[in-house]
């Protein structure tokens, strides 16, 4: 049976990752381990088209296609885009079988059905959510993609890849230590009642999809891209301790990166996972606010003790980026100007994205599409959601922001991703941020 895996493509202004992507990576080897001949598409990874993808498994004549929507970029017109060409492809009879995972997928389930009910099956962890008529025929791979997502014990990794997935000298390997996450935040998939408790994989497995990655593709450079690698502080030293002495046994430098909370960081786990080639660190943080943290995002941080992992960091040459959100409906001036504040303390650099793109988007069935909906500040669109601004003055200057934006020159920056130009693109993208925390810094009066 040939199945054809599709990441879909986060849209044009966004540049050849060197990431294979781990949930589409992990779904192909446990696939192929069951068997099946599987044929890889991942657009973000190779800049390729995800509609193209989806004709050209036509062209195959494949037996089925997987389409992995485990970002929240898979949204709106992009998510209806997909939607649509899958319907096509299955009433043409030119792909009988079409199966959508991953948490956006499941999100919008209900959405997608009354849209478009024969354009796709849909299932995850919790099992087959829906089937179209005339894909009884492929109910096994929704059946081996809901067993995938479970990631019992016996979840192959990454071990059934080969080389046939075609790596190129500067791509890197990325893995999962866990899946779902302990956070909780509430505009997140995670929490909107898709059952999916975080759970973490053994070291053992995940030291043996490293030594695998090294054996295979030669590959040092590892990104782990699950949303929570410690999980929480009472199981982050013994798996930051098993996971360091696996590495060391592997008697081969490597350098890795790790998503994780402040809170499941100390000083000591730092310098120990430093020994062992961590380089980088996401944290989720979303806001330098703590009303916002509390009332919006239903988190806790400890600033105290974020900045003291900051500074630890720094010594140790660990570059720490922050998962950050600056727009959100219940935003005032005051908190708006704290914020910007607070983000110039710490280092803008911090945060990857363009301020005007750092605003919450919402998700259905999750804590803050019922917050937004109960204040009456809820806009509902085909497979997304929107909300407006209860402050006017933020309102404008968010407007003013992104009229500023639109109005500098755009096409060096489109050049420099079509053309996959990294080191021009770091520079434009450098030096809009630079001239967009100018602009904010001036209309906040800072």
């Amino acid at each position: 049976m040939k199945v054809m895996v599709i990441t879909p493509r986060l849209g044009r202004f966004t540049p050849r990752t060197v990431k294979f992507n781990a949930h589409t990576s992990y779904l192909c080897s446990f696939l192929a381990s069951k068997g099946l001949d599987v044929i890889v598409r991942d657009c973000n990874w190779k800049g390729s088209d995800t509609i193209l993808a989806l004709n050209e498994a036509a062209a195959l004549n494949v037996d089925g296609v997987v389409i992995v929507c485990n970002n929240t970029l898979v949204y709106g017109k992009r998510l209806k885009r997909i939607v649509d060409t899958c319907s096509e492809l299955r009433q043409g009879r030119k792909v009988s079988t079409i199966w959508l995972t991953g948490y956006m997928a499941t999100s919008f389930a209900s959405e997608i059905i009354e849209y478009s009910p024969e354009a796709a099956g849909i299932c995850d962890a919790d099992g087959i959510r829906w089937i179209p008529n005339g894909m009884d025929q492929g109910r096994k791979i929704g059946e081996l993609i809901v067993q995938h997502s479970l990631f019992n014990d016996d979840h192959p990794g990454i071990t059934g890849l080969d080389m046939s997935i075609e790596f190129e000298p500067e791509d890197r390997l990325s893995l999962l230590s866990s899946r779902s996450c302990n956070s909780k935040c509430s505009f997140c998939a995670y929490n909107n009642g898709q059952g999916v408790r975080w759970k973490p994989r053994s070291m053992s497995a995940v030291i043996r999809d490293i030594e695998f990655g090294l054996n295979l593709f030669g590959d040092r450079v590892i990104t782990f891209s699950d949303n929570d690698f410690l999980g929480n502080r009472r199981i982050a030293e013994e798996r930051i301790e098993e996971f360091c002495k696996g590495i060391k046994g592997l008697g081969v430098p490597i350098n890795y990166s790790i998503n994780t909370r402040a809170e499941c960081l100390t000083p000591a786990a730092l310098r120990r996972m430093s020994e062992t080639g961590l380089t980088n660190i996401t944290v989720g943080l979303e806001s330098l606010h703590q009303k916002t943290l509390s009332n919006v995002y239903h988190k806790k941080v400890n600033y105290r003790h974020l900045l003291t992992i900051l500074d630890e960091a720094d010594r140790l040459g660990i570059t720490i980026l922050l998962s950050y959100i600056l727009w959100q409906p219940f935003l005032t001036v005051e908190q708006l100007r704290f914020e910007v504040e607070q983000l110039i303390r710490i280092g803008r650099w911090r945060v990857p994205q363009l301020l005007v793109n750092s605003f919450v988007k919402v998700v259905p069935s999750t804590p803050m599409e019922r917050q937004l909906e109960e204040k009456g500040i809820l806009t509902y669109g085909l497979f997304q959601r929107g909300w407006h601004f209860i402050n006017k003055d933020v309102e404008r200057i968010y407007e003013d922001l992104n009229q500023w934006h639109i109005n500098q020159k755009r096409d060096e920056l489109e050049n420099a991703i079509s053309n996959r130009d990294t080191s021009s693109l770091t520079d434009v993208l450098a030096t809009r941020k630079i001239e967009e925390l100018a602009f904010l810094v001036d209309r906040l009066n800072i």
